[in-house]
């Protein structure tokens, strides 16, 4: 039933591509922040922290006004706007300057990642068979896990490289995210409920 669904396949899809970049972030964050930045070792607990409050804002005020039902725009956005959180990142040193864009990169990755948790998960509410939910989404989530492997060793293998290029790959990922869902929606329209699953 999955792989007959065009819905749940892009659901899938999706679903890997926000994996794989939220596990880079994790892993990596502290590294550029720490080695190529310059944040001292005291203070790097603070910013995750910091991401979470804002996420928790985010939530709250932001992301529960969002239309579930048309998912084109807001996944679009979300996944560009994500590429432009990690393009700061890139782009700081240890600098005032630096600084400032780590502390803006903070800021949209905290939103971004906070929607595209939230839009995943109303693809699979969306498109999953409701009498099939539960297996489906075991099913789903063994897939993202074993396609999001390999990418730990891939970011350390670009971070011994530079501090820079795991977020260089959540770059492209983010941008594969995008086209795929312009072709999704391309294909099977323009809204998130009319689209056959």
């Amino acid at each position: 039933k999955m792989l007959k669904s065009p819905g749940m396949l892009f659901a899938v899809v999706i679903s890997i591509l926000v994996e794989i970049v939220a596990m880079i972030n994790m892993t990596f964050w502290q590294v550029i922040a720490n080695k190529r930045i310059g944040i001292p070792d005291i203070m790097l607990p603070i910013f995750p922290m910091i991401r979470s409050v804002l996420s928790i804002f985010f939530f709250f005020f932001v992301i529960s006004r969002m239309q579930q039902s048309r998912l084109k725009r807001p996944l679009l956005l979300c996944f560009l706007v994500y590429a432009l959180g990690e393009a700061l990142l890139v782009m700081a040193g240890p600098s005032l300057a630096g600084y400032a864009l780590l502390g803006a990169s903070l800021f949209i990755e905290a939103l971004a990642a906070a929607a595209l948790a939230t839009l995943r998960e109303s693809l699979v509410a969306i498109y999953a068979e409701q009498s099939e939910r539960s297996r489906i989404l075991a099913l789903m989530q063994t897939v993202v896990m074993l396609v999001g492997i390999p990418f730990g060793y891939i970011g350390g293998f670009l971070s011994d490289m530079s501090r820079a290029y795991p977020f260089v790959l959540n770059i492209s990922i983010l941008l594969v995210g995008a086209l795929a869902t312009l072709i999704f929606f391309k294909k099977y329209g323009s809204g998130g409920a009319e689209v056959p699953a």
